[in-house]
């Protein structure tokens, strides 16, 4: 038993310590608040009304504060409508947003026009690129490690179509308000983002829907 113990000791500490490395990086990603901003889907398991619910992420680089959502369908226009979110909820400039390779975000390689994702970015002054989840980036990881989407899918898929929401929100607000993440040197995402100075009075950030 205390070999166990011991041995989890030392992994937890590794697992920290890679952590905070991981943090020492991401300045170079994102330097400042909303220069980098990863977005994110998971759809959930379990249909509502012939519906199989969406969650949509948007992790900033930077803060690791997070806005999310969840859309009955999963299409560009949920897609183009979690972005005008994206845009409104955080209190800063997005710069930059990353999503996947798919066809919510991205048109065939042969396609003669942009995707209509793309194209309402560049309208808002956000660029648009692109990832793979093969690619070994190190935010992929991170988002997934601290993102609803993948952090809280198995338990939001365990409940009731009615608790769904409330317990979105919940993660939301406590993830954003008063989680210490070692990436953040143990910083919440709010403090993090009151080390700027023009955000130092902000105090909280809650969840918003349109």
């Amino acid at each position: 038993m205390g070999v166990q113990t011991d041995l989890s000791r030392v992994l937890n500490r590794e697992r920290f310590r890679s952590l905070n490395l991981m943090g020492d990086l991401l300045g170079s990603y994102a330097p400042t608040p909303g220069a980098l901003v990863y977005i994110d889907t998971q759809q959930l398991l379990e249909p509502w009304q012939d519906f199989y619910p969406t969650i949509f992420t948007a992790f900033d680089v930077n803060t690791h504060l997070q806005v999310g959502n969840i859309y009955l369908l999963r299409n560009t226009a949920s897609a183009v409508d979690f972005l005008r979110l994206v845009r409104a909820s955080f209190p800063f400039r997005v710069r930059e947003v990353k999503t996947p390779e798919t066809d919510l975000f991205t048109s065939p390689s042969l396609s003669a026009s942009p995707h209509i994702f793309t194209q309402v970015a560049t309208s808002l002054g956000i660029v648009h690129s692109l990832f793979s989840k093969n690619d070994s980036d190190p935010i992929i990881s991170l988002t997934l490690l601290y993102g609803i989407g993948g952090m809280m899918r198995k338990k939001l898929d365990e409940l009731e179509a009615d608790e769904v929401l409330t317990e979105f929100v919940e993660y939301l607000s406590f993830h954003n308000n008063s989680r210490p993440l070692p990436t953040l040197k143990g910083l919440t995402p709010i403090q993090k983002l009151r080390t700027y100075p023009e955000y130092s009075g902000i105090t909280r950030l809650e969840p918003q829907f349109q």
